[in-house]
């Protein structure tokens, strides 16, 4: 299972949400506790491995405590430093590290691999525009 804190409610990622009338959190720390809380509740329904998807260092730290897993933008310049904050968070437990990169991304693999990454996801999809 794959989860995040989702946008702001005035980014451009935040459309999708809009369009569907579905309401956005404004405050981080309110998402990153809606995300722990999401953990929790999904815990009980059914044994599974969660992966969050993480764009700060907070959220990365939420993943390691909580999650099985995280997953970065590899073209994100503190890439390095979100999956060092999961990963030192997740204290020594099974802990998968993936980033997600455009398909024609051609630096991606190399990234991936100097980030010694678990798993590297290619999205053919182009960024949302407003």
């Amino acid at each position: 299972m794959g989860l995040g804190a989702g946008a702001p409610p005035a980014s451009p990622w935040a459309r999708e949400h809009h369009d569907r009338g579905i309401p956005l959190l404004t405050e981080m720390t309110a998402r990153h506790q809606a995300v722990v809380d999401q953990i929790d509740l999904l815990r009980t329904i059914e044994p599974m491995p969660i992966i969050v998807g993480v764009n700060s260092v907070e959220l990365a730290i939420v993943a390691g405590r909580y999650a099985n897993g995280v997953n970065v933008r590899l073209s994100s310049p503190k890439a390095a430093t979100y999956l060092a904050a999961a990963v030192e968070a997740a204290e020594g437990k099974r802990f998968e590290t993936s980033g997600w990169a455009a398909v024609h991304d051609r630096s991606a693999q190399d990234r991936a691999n100097t980030l010694q990454l678990d798993r590297l996801i290619l999205s053919r999809l182009e960024p949302l525009s407003n």
